[in-house]
């Protein structure tokens, strides 16, 4: 559990003594919400840190470490270390919360307060009052052999048809003429890119679950809303009014799912012509206190999620179950922005792949 101590700190100006809502999380603890399910304990590696108003916390991809006790260690920006080590304890999966403290530039986290500690991480700041955005998404992990560089191109330009202004993408592993692309939307400040690596193995689908705590971790303070989307999902408003909630309490929002079947390949080359605290893969766990959930009607809005039934064991796992349920029915993308998305696709593969005059 935690404890809050204020010998290390001195001034409150960039520094505090008090990580908020102790009492909350530590019930959730002793309830065991969201503990991982097997796996072997790994090591303690980091791979960010988010600095909040009142907290900073680091993000790790180590696996079995709930509940740990970690110590939290604070480096200036010549890599001194400041002050004494902060003890705090893993929770939510893959996240430390630590204490602010003044000057520190980049964070570690060591087993014990003495012990050796990882290669520091810098400090990202999410302190400012207002959110640089109001609809982000974050992207699941990209991996496996298949080229991405359609299906982004067309994840990209639908979100951003939607209202979204910025994208946090997951990559374990993405083929390099895709790259090409994704280093283009870094280029123009559409996204950024967090590489997914550990010393220990996992299978790639694992991966997900990090991701979504990391993601809202990095998306905290810095967008108002986010989508937590797969690359093969488009959320698609339908006849719902308006965007925004008269319920200050709803703290998320869940869609209904459509599947859209797959049976083609992508095509390899382009031919020129702050309310949730801990992630499901497909639903919020746990709110902070006092948000709830707002659950769509389909007929206000779905997820477009396009299945692959030549993908691994998905048509042997769920075709026969999904035939049970009926007949299949001819769905188009929206014609009110098919176009616009048709248009805005081409533009940017063309950009990045086709010849230049």
């Amino acid at each position: 559990m935690w404890h809050n101590t204020s010998d290390t700190v001195k001034k409150a100006s960039i520094a505090t003594n008090t990580i908020p809502n102790i009492a909350f999380y530590n019930r959730l603890m002793k309830q065991r919400v969201v503990t991982e399910r097997g796996g072997e304990k790994t090591a303690i590696s980091l791979l960010s840190a988010f600095e909040y108003p009142q907290q900073i916390n680091v993000m790790v991809t180590s696996i079995a470490r709930y509940g740990d006790k970690i110590y939290c260690r604070y480096f200036d920006m010549l890599m001194q270390e400041i002050g004494n080590p902060f003890e705090s304890v893993v929770f939510p999966k893959y996240t430390i919360m630590c204490l602010r403290r003044e000057g520190a530039r980049f964070m570690s986290l060591s087993e014990t307060s003495s012990g050796q500690y990882e290669y520091p991480v810098p400090i990202t700041d999410r302190t400012q009052s207002e959110p640089t955005h109001f609809l982000s998404i974050c992207l699941s992990p990209i991996y496996g052999t298949e080229p991405k560089w359609l299906q982004l191109a067309e994840l990209v330009e639908h979100y951003k048809i939607q209202g979204a202004t910025y994208f946090y993408i997951y990559s374990k592993y993405i083929d390099a003429y895709s790259r090409i692309l994704l280093d283009d939307y870094v280029r123009t400040g559409d996204a950024e890119v967090i590489i997914l690596h550990d010393h220990s193995e996992r299978e790639d689908y694992r991966w997900q679950f990090m991701e979504i705590h990391e993601c809202l971790n990095r998306a905290r303070g810095h967008s108002r809303w986010v989508a937590f989307v797969d690359l093969d999902e488009r959320l698609t408003p339908t006849d719902y009014s308006g965007t925004g909630l008269t319920d200050d309490n709803i703290g998320g929002i869940r869609f209904r799912q459509r599947w859209i079947l797959k049976n083609e390949t992508l095509p390899e080359r382009y031919v020129d012509a702050n309310q949730v605290l801990i992630m499901y893969v497909h639903d919020v766990a746990v709110f902070f206190e006092n948000y709830t959930m707002y659950r769509m009607k389909p007929e206000e809005g779905v997820i477009r999620h396009y299945r692959d039934v030549n993908a691994g064991q998905w048509s042997k796992k769920w075709l026969g179950g999904i035939e049970r349920m009926g007949n299949f029915s001819m769905t188009d993308y929206p014609e009110k922005w098919a176009n616009e998305l048709l248009s805005k696709v081409q533009k940017r593969i063309h950009y990045v792949y086709g010849p230049k005059k």
